[in-house]
C-alpha cells in the first residue's frame, strides 16, 4: 500500500522534462507515514541551522541498500559506506564516527 500511494502521487504530477523544470514530489504526513521506514531517509540539519526544514528522501530502488550518516546526512550505498568505514573508521565524507558506524564495528568485531 505504501508504494501505491507514493507512485500514485508521482503519476498524478505533471510530466516534466529537463532539469530546469524539475520539482520534487511533495507529500502529506499521511503519505509519509504509509511508507516503509527502511525506504525513507530524513535529512535533519536543524541542529546546525534552526530555520532549515527537514527533508525526506525515498529510496526508489529498495533492492539497493542505502545508509545515511547521522551527522552529515549524506546517503551512501551500504556496501561502499561499510568498506570506507572499515578502512577509515569514520564517515567517508564528514569523518564522524556516528552510532550506526559503532554498530558496524561491533558487528564485524573491529571495535
Amino acid at each position: 500500500m505504501s508504494n501505491d500511494l507514493f507512485l500514485q502521487k508521482i503519476n498524478d504530477s505533471p510530466e516534466l522534462t529537463g532539469a530546469e523544470n524539475y520539482k520534487p514530489v511533495e507529500c502529506e504526513t499521511k503519505l509519509l507515514e504509509s511508507m516503509k521506514f527502511e525506504e525513507v531517509f530524513v535529512e535533519d540539519l536543524t541542529s546546525y541551522c534552526p530555520g532549515y526544514q527537514r527533508h525526506y528522501f525515498k529510496n526508489m530502488v529498495p533492492e539497493i541498500p542505502l545508509t545515511k550518516c547521522e551527522k552529515c546526512s549524506n546517503i551512501f550505498l551500504l556496501d561502499e559506506y561499510e568498506f570506507a568505514f572499515l578502512e577509515k573508521k569514520c564517515c567517508p565524507f564528514c569523518r564522524c564516527r556516528d552510532a550506526s558506524a559503532d554498530e558496524l564495528m561491533e558487528e564485524t568485531g573491529m571495535s
